[in-house]
């Protein structure tokens, strides 16, 4: 699924976008880089991991709701869950990292017009000097990606086995109701060997019966 693979790639870049800039002003903050990267104001991730949380637990829904309606309804679930998921490589590496930085952007022209204040000039919004920033917005990327990745196995693994769960009822169910007549059809037999039983210890033939009154 294309659209899969790019939700979790929006994700993963929300992700890595609130916790790599709180981490960086946090950093920043601390007087490592001198007073011009000061920045204490981090409300602007919290709509940011709330958004990337949301993707994630709508992608895990569209995943495991039609394998699992299908079991519901006693039909074979199509292959899915952990297994499915391709690996993270380079490529989705690199696509994270874009977006993750215009998430950042984003985020400061935000806080910037709530508070009322210009955005910081040229790369000053990167909150530290540039090399050392791209090397920890990377490094923040990176880890984003795989935890992604780890949480989604772990969460379509889950619902994988919640699924086979629900497949085996609805077949127990099934093979319950499947299995009725013939438990009623051995006991009619019984009670025809009964019967027979009957008739040779009194002697003689036993009487005709019509197919109306064993049924009864």
């Amino acid at each position: 699924m294309r659209s899969t693979r790019w939700g979790v790639i929006v994700a993963a870049a929300l992700i890595a976008a609130g916790l790599g800039d709180p981490l960086v002003e946090t950093i920043s903050g601390a007087g490592v880089f001198g007073a011009g990267y000061a920045d204490r104001n981090h409300l602007g991730a919290v709509p940011v991991l709330i958004a990337a949380l949301t993707l994630l637990a709508g992608i895990v829904w569209m995943r495991c709701s039609v394998p699992l309606r299908a079991a519901l309804r006693g039909r074979n679930p199509h292959s899915f869950g952990a297994a499915a998921m391709r690996r993270p490589g380079v490529a989705q590496w690199a696509l994270i990292f874009s977006l993750q930085l215009g998430g950042v952007l984003w985020m400061e022209c935000a806080e910037a017009a709530v508070s009322g204040e210009r955005l910081q000039p040229g790369l000053s919004w990167l909150g530290a000097p540039v090399p050392i920033a791209l090397a920890i917005y990377a490094a923040v990327a990176l880890c984003s990606m795989g935890l992604v990745h780890l949480c989604l196995r772990a969460m379509l693994g889950a619902c994988a086995r919640l699924v086979q769960v629900a497949l085996e009822i609805v077949l127990s169910c099934a093979s319950r109701h499947a299995c009725k007549p013939l438990s009623e059809l051995r006991d009619f037999s019984r009670r025809e060997r009964h019967q027979t039983l009957l008739a040779r210890r009194i002697g003689g033939r036993a009487p005709p019966r019509s197919p109306v009154a064993s049924a009864a």
